[in-house]
């Protein structure tokens, strides 16, 4: 086990998802072992390799999964704007301090979705 994989084990133990991380681009999965792949792109990549999926806590893991939705948004966005639709893109963000706690936090959150979507 190497320092990333140990410190990871010994700060997430107590999280399910700690094992998933640490074997996460480090441990095989495959019968057939670990290949190298060309996509159609060009691009080169792993396969048979273990990966968390963690789009909030992997850096490798979420650059992935959000290449994947950028281009999905892109595809649908396109096609709905050559159909006439319109596109609108929203980002919302709140103000917080530390030591507020995440579920005062998120209950003025969804109040103020629910408010802002009912009209």
């Amino acid at each position: 086990m190497d320092i990333a994989q140990r410190l990871i084990a010994e700060t997430c133990a107590y999280l399910a998802a700690a094992k998933r991380w640490t074997a996460c681009g480090r441990t095989v999965r495959s019968s057939k072992g670990v290949t190298v792949k060309q996509s159609d792109r060009g691009g080169v990549f792993t396969s048979g390799v273990a990966t968390c999926g963690g789009v909030w806590s992997c850096p490798p893991c979420s650059y992935k999964i959000r290449t994947k939705r950028a281009v999905d948004i892109a595809q649908a966005a396109s096609r709905h704007l050559a159909n006439g639709g319109g596109v609108l893109f929203m980002t919302f963000t709140m103000s917080h301090r530390r030591g507020e706690r995440l579920a005062d936090v998120w209950d003025i959150l969804t109040g103020g979705w629910s408010y802002m979507t009912s009209g």
